[in-house]
């Protein structure tokens, strides 16, 4: 499958499953949702080529560590919650400005 942005925020999900159809994802918002643990997006390793990733405003994204924990298990993310992985720093999202709209 070719899809590239998938936005699933604000549906009460508690876990991703049977993403590995999802090669050339880079995009996912699963922001607001009921996301608990890190258990319930494991699957996410399998998206290689995934580069953003929003779980704000999930009970997971409240944990201690949770940006290392995330990091840790998505090696190749650059933007987590609208902020850059790789150097620590603030980094916009280039869907940020998509996502807040949405979500307004």
């Amino acid at each position: 499958v070719g899809l590239r942005e998938l936005c699933l925020g604000r549906n009460e999900l508690r876990g991703v499953q049977r993403v590995e159809c999802l090669r050339q994802l880079r995009c996912l918002d699963l922001s607001w949702n009921a996301i608990g643990s890190m258990q319930h997006i494991r699957t996410l390793s399998l998206l290689q080529g995934l580069h953003e990733l929003l779980l704000v405003g999930n009970p997971l994204s409240q944990s201690k560590g949770y940006r290392a924990l995330v990091r840790n298990l998505l090696p190749g993310l650059g933007v987590l919650d609208s902020s850059g992985l790789s150097r620590g720093g603030a980094t916009a999202s280039s869907w940020l400005s998509w996502a807040s709209r949405r979500a307004a």
